[in-house]
């Protein structure tokens, strides 16, 4: 019976790291430009901070998380990920979409849509909040 039990939670893990690969499959950067740009993006980081993110139809975006608020440019490269340069060097993420939106992973974070607003063609810091 032990053995059965410790087989079983020795598989649990591997099956639930498969599933979660599969799922966390980046769309294309054709689709990540298609739906990211011209977009106000909503979300939560780590326990639960608050962010958002309006990103032109160009590229150029507001950010703001906390008091923080930045001016910058997103890109997204042939590799399947979306970079972010707020002035400094690039942030860049690897997205997937989940059954909530887009999840964007990126330096041990992971950052969470809770609500997207399309059609955005100018971000003013005005609209920033929810």
């Amino acid at each position: 019976m032990r053995m059965v039990l410790l087989g079983i939670l020795l598989m649990w893990p591997m099956s639930s790291v498969a599933q979660t690969s599969a799922d966390e499959a980046p769309p294309s950067a054709e689709q990540m430009k298609k739906d990211l740009f011209g977009v106000h993006l909503f979300g939560t980081v780590g326990f639960g901070e608050l962010w958002n993110e309006c990103i032109e139809p160009d590229g150029d975006t507001l950010y703001t998380i906390g008091d923080q608020q930045e001016r910058g440019k997103a890109t997204i490269p042939e590799d399947g990920t979306i970079c972010f340069n707020y002035g400094g060097p690039d942030h860049c993420f690897r997205a997937y979409l989940d059954r909530d939106g887009y999840v964007f992973k990126g330096g041990g974070t992971i950052w969470k849509t809770t609500k997207i607003r399309d059609n955005v063609e100018v971000c003013l810091l005005s609209d920033m909040i929810g």
